[in-house]
């Protein structure tokens, strides 16, 4: 059991997490009532817990609960897909620019899509074959894959089109 989860991977993951941590922590001292600064405090949460479920849902010692920790994997996914948008988006404004009905479509439909994500329509199953895992997915995936393609797309477009606005 420590073979397969005190690794290298192990030790990175750490690393990558109190990384995350102190950059979060330096932009809440800097300035924590900046919704830009608040957004990305958020980001740095969400990509640890994604970083979590990647590591933990690769555990071949975890694999009773391999289908629920793949799908809390790309469940993680679309915040962070949204968060992203928002950073850039709002950078480097101190107020969030988007219309309050803007916000609640980009956080209902993030809601559905993070509720989806947890069913059997994005991933039916994993198999654990020969030491490694063969993910089956469900009819909806592809929907999770414009979602993320969208947001990180537009994320993009928005940044670029923000930067050399400033």
């Amino acid at each position: 059991m420590t073979a397969d989860i005190i690794s290298f991977p192990f030790f990175i993951l750490i690393l990558s997490i109190l990384a995350n941590g102190i950059l979060a922590f330096a932009v809440y001292k800097n300035r924590a009532q900046s919704v830009t600064n608040r957004i990305f405090i958020f980001l740095c949460i969400i990509t640890s817990l994604w970083q979590i479920m990647i590591f933990t849902s690769s555990q071949t010692i975890l694999s009773s609960y391999a289908v629920f920790l793949s799908r809390l994997t790309i469940f993680f996914a679309i915040p962070q897909s949204v968060l992203f948008f928002l950073f850039a988006y709002t950078v480097p404004s101190k107020d969030l620019p988007l219309s309050h009905k803007s916000l609640y479509g980009i956080v209902l439909s993030s809601v559905a899509m993070m509720g989806l994500t947890l069913s059997p329509l994005i991933f039916e199953d994993v198999l654990l074959i020969d030491g490694k895992y063969i993910y089956k997915t469900g009819p909806l995936i592809f929907l999770f894959a414009l979602f993320t393609f969208f947001y990180s797309h537009i994320y993009i477009i928005t940044y670029i089109i923000l930067k050399c606005k400033y």
